[in-house]
């Protein structure tokens, strides 16, 4: 089976100020590293449940959310 994950930082645990979530903001950096967090967390569930392939879209702005090499591989 495979799963598409669309995630956009709104949401995100631990985001609760729009510095967390505007580029060029102060606390930006923080809300991309809660982000990828959280679909570090949702992937490993996925893998644990059985998905053979998970595709991840950001869907926040530009789509230069995520840290795309710390999403874990695993």
């Amino acid at each position: 089976m495979n799963i598409l994950v669309m995630v956009d930082i709104e949401g995100i645990s631990g985001v609760y100020t729009k510095e967390q979530v505007l580029p060029g903001e102060c606390r930006f950096q923080e809300g991309r590293v809660y982000m990828t967090e959280d679909v570090n967390a949702c992937t490993a569930g996925l893998k644990a449940a059985g998905v053979d392939k998970i595709y991840v879209y950001d869907c926040h702005g530009t789509s230069y959310s995520l840290i795309w090499d710390k999403l874990s591989d695993d």
